[in-house]
């Protein structure tokens, strides 16, 4: 599996920003009530980024020949999550700062004082979470000269017609 580009999830990021910010910009010049953020997000990526550093970290000893509580089909698994996390992250960091601009324009308004706050302090754990996902994703990359004789074994269980070849879409 091929790391996911740094470029494609900024990118990911500051469309889903400027959207953000045309769309709750027009919607509060017209008279819309204005999209409220409380902390929640920041927490609900808080535990997200504390399980991706878990669960990365047995993919490390994992990789090291050390002994852990994961298998090569969990690491895969860590793997898609951490690259998921990474896209949805930057996505959803991007909505918060959108939303984080219109209200640093409407500042007069307490309210929004406070929404541009927990925007803002959401994005940067947002933030944290994006940085630690693209990390984790890395670690899970498998180079060919990493197998074991372990992985062949589950390998050839999972695949008879093809023993001791791993398996998926690059083989």
């Amino acid at each position: 599996m091929k790391p996911l580009a740094i470029t494609w999830v900024l990118l990911v990021g500051v469309v889903s920003a400027a959207l953000s910010f045309l769309g709750f910009f027009a919607h509060m010049r017209t008279g819309g009530t204005p999209m409220i953020v409380t902390p929640g997000p920041g927490v609900v990526f808080a535990v997200a980024t504390a399980i991706l550093i878990w669960s990365g970290m047995a993919v490390r000893r994992l990789r090291a020949g050390k002994d852990t509580w994961i298998d090569a089909i969990g690491a895969m698994r860590v793997a898609v999550f951490a690259r998921t996390s990474a896209l949805v992250g930057a996505g959803l960091v991007g909505v918060l700062i959108g939303v984080m601009g219109v209200s640093l324009t409407q500042l007069e308004a307490a309210p929004m004082v406070s929404n541009a706050i927990a925007s803002g302090v959401s994005s940067v754990i947002g933030a944290v979470w994006v940085i630690v996902a693209l990390v984790v994703e890395r670690w899970c990359i498998i180079n060919p000269d990493d197998d074991t004789s372990g992985s062949h074994k589950r390998n050839a269980a999972a695949c008879p017609s093809r023993p001791g070849r791993p398996v998926g879409p690059n083989v």
